[in-house]
């Protein structure tokens, strides 16, 4: 199951950077220069992936770092190490570092 996972983490993070570094290169255009062949639709379409390319990065982090609590939690042995993502995914930050300190 952790391989499965390694795999796709990986495979998502590729695909990540691919869509980050051509967002890099088509925000290096000037305003007033379209994208060739999409005109003002391109331009649209780019300021609308830009948030939702973070946003998906930022679902992810969080996914990776429930995944890894709970599979750090039973490691450690604790008894229902479902309760280690459920504090981080509630309480954000403060909840990850909560963790950190409480984990044997």
């Amino acid at each position: 199951m952790r391989y499965y996972f390694t795999r796709s983490f990986f495979a998502i993070s590729l695909l990540f950077s691919y869509v980050s570094l051509s967002l890099t290169t088509v925000s290096a255009r000037t305003p007033a220069e379209p994208i060739p062949g999409f005109g003002d639709i391109g331009s649209l379409l780019m300021s609308m992936m830009i948030p939702l390319v973070l946003f998906l990065g930022v679902l992810g982090f969080y996914l990776f770092i429930a995944v890894w609590s709970y599979n750090d939690a039973s490691a450690r042995g604790w008894e229902s190490p479902a309760l280690a993502p459920i504090l981080i995914l509630g309480g954000g930050l403060i909840g990850l570092i909560i963790y950190l300190k409480i984990r044997p």
